[in-house]
This record gives C-alpha cells, structure tokens and sequence, in this order.
C-alpha cells in the first residue's frame, strides 16, 4: 500500500513539474518574434516513392498574419499570407486562396503564423488538442498528435523553439497520406522588415 501510494505521488510531482516547465517555456516564447527574417531549409518527404526534394530560401514575417517565403532553390517560387489570403507560386504558376472559400488553408495560415509568435495556446484552441510538451538542453519542443478519428489532413504538427532567442527553428507538418514537411529556420535576423513584399501578386492562374 505504502509503495502505491509513493508511486501515485511521484507521479503527481513528475506531472506538475512538466506542467510548470511547460508554462515557462510557453511565457518564454509568447510575442517574441513579431517581426523577422531569416533564411531557411524546407525538406519534403513523400512517403510513396520515398524521395526526399529540399528547397532553399528566406522567410519573413510580420505579426500577426504577413508571411513571405521567397525560394532561392527553385529560384522564383514564393509563398506569400497577407490580407486573409494565401499565394503560392509554382514554376510560372500562380495561385491564389481566399481564406473566405477555403477554410483548410484559413485554419493552417492561422497555425503556422501563432506558432511563429510563440502563441501555443491560440494554437490548442484552433487545433482542439493540448500539445505535449518535451524539452532539451538547447529546445522546447510542442507536438500536436491528431487522433485517427479527428477530421484533419495531418497526423502530427511539431514546434521546435530555440532557447537561446526562443525563435521556432523548425517546424514539422505530417500528413496523414504519408507527406511530411520540414522547416528548418536555424538563425533570424530580428527588426523591421519593412522591404518586404508582402502584396498579393495578381495570379497567372485561379
């Protein structure tokens, strides 16, 4: 009995200190990183044919919801989020979404640019999952697991935190068919930004 009882209170004690680790780190993070630039590694991973395609770039952003990602390799490829819609240039191809008709990619953006000002809260309440929470000597990490039996594209969304400037340095969105795709920011430059272009091109394509 005694030894259950022992148990049963290490792990209230274990649990209590995640939790508190957990909110430090998330107090450590919030609001942050309005405003930044910096350069990037997106490796995409399809899990069929097993082919790794990396790109090369830099990103940029400006809180709450301005994102410009300009590819250097494919140069001319971009990705822009502004005005409650998503730009996505491929090749000589351009596309745009109103978040008004596309509530997945509404949903997504609104992830992707709180995770950048560190707001895992905002981001539990949009997903509807608490994300666990794990930490190393120089990481925080926030990983949302999606049930199999919850409506979502993907099946693992991962924030990677730096603790020396608490800017996300990786990012790790899994999808269900296998898709997995890495974003790697290892350094920011902070401070304005204000060259950026993050106008909504006119498309070549709807």
């Amino acid at each position: 009995m005694r030894k259950t009882i022992l148990f049963a209170v290490m792990i209230v004690f274990v649990v209590a200190n995640v939790e508190a680790q957990r909110t430090k780190a998330m107090k450590n993070i919030l609001n942050l990183n309005v405003e930044f630039g910096g350069s990037f590694l997106q490796v995409q991973k399809d899990d069929i044919s097993q082919k790794q395609v990396k790109k090369k770039g830099v990103i940029y952003f400006s809180a709450p919801n301005r994102l410009s990602i300009e590819f250097l390799e494919p140069k001319g490829d971009r990705f822009v989020l502004n005005q409650g819609k998503m730009y996505v240039q491929e090749g000589k191809r351009g596309y745009i979404y109103n978040f008004a008709k596309h509530e997945s990619k509404r949903r997504i953006a609104y992830v992707v640019t709180q995770a950048f000002m560190g707001r895992i809260d905002e981001v539990e309440k949009m997903i509807g999952i608490k994300a666990k929470f794990t930490e190393s000597k120089a990481l925080y990490i926030f990983t949302f697991e999606f049930p199999v039996n919850k409506e979502s594209q993907y099946k693992k969304i991962e924030f990677v935190y730096s603790k020396l400037d608490y800017h996300l340095s990786m990012l790790t969105l899994e999808e269900r068919n296998g898709n997995n795709v890495i974003y790697s920011v290892p350094a920011i430059r902070l401070g304005k930004t204000k060259d950026v272009k993050y106008e909504i091109p006119i498309p070549t394509k709807r």
